[in-house]
């Protein structure tokens, strides 16, 4: 089954639509390059394109969409992407940029209601890609099937690496007790 509609490479030019997928792979942690990812969306009058993205710790950020980016389209209704795209703004708008980073489940991590991203012992934080499937989640529109996502080796080395390197010293233990999840 396939959640998407189509993949192209970012134009300013190109109509997205109200909301997709941005990827791009580019140097963003510890100088590496590395896969990123959020959103792009429509602002508020449907006029410009927003990239929404959980940059690292309390660094959720919105700005013009990056110019290496690949946009993957959800296949949705419009009325749907409306839907997600007045959410993405929802979600800046109350959380600001203290969005905390750790590798938690994305399910129920976004109270659909407030567009809060909730904390406590079962949400630590997101990661830029789990950001983007609790935006959905919390609008009971599913990316993934989770059954599917299994961990990989590689993903408790990066873990670690991230926690040493950009979770204040407060929280490292923490965060510690997810690597290994299946969320990077």
């Amino acid at each position: 089954m396939s959640f998407f509609d189509g993949v192209s490479v970012y134009s300013p030019d190109y109509d997205y639509g109200f909301c997709s997928l941005a990827i791009s792979y580019t140097t963003y942690f510890a100088k590496q390059k590395c896969f990123h990812t959020g959103l792009i969306h429509k602002d508020e009058n449907n006029e410009r394109l927003i990239f929404l993205h959980l940059g690292s710790d309390n660094a959720l950020t919105q700005g013009p969409p990056l110019s290496d980016s690949v946009i993957i389209k959800p296949k949705l209704t419009q009325r749907k992407l409306r839907q997600v795209a007045s959410f993405c703004r929802l979600v800046y708008k109350v959380n600001g940029r203290r969005v905390p980073y750790a590798f938690s489940d994305p399910r129920g991590a976004i109270d659909r209601q407030t567009g809060r991203v909730l904390s406590g012992p079962n949400h630590l934080g997101l990661t830029c890609a789990s950001f983007v499937l609790a935006v959905f989640d919390a609008l009971k529109l599913s990316l993934i099937e989770y059954d599917t996502w299994p961990p990989r080796e590689s993903d408790t080395a990066f873990q670690e690496e991230y926690i040493q390197s950009y979770i204040s010293p407060q929280r490292r233990d923490e965060v510690r007790g997810e690597i290994g999840s299946s969320r990077r």
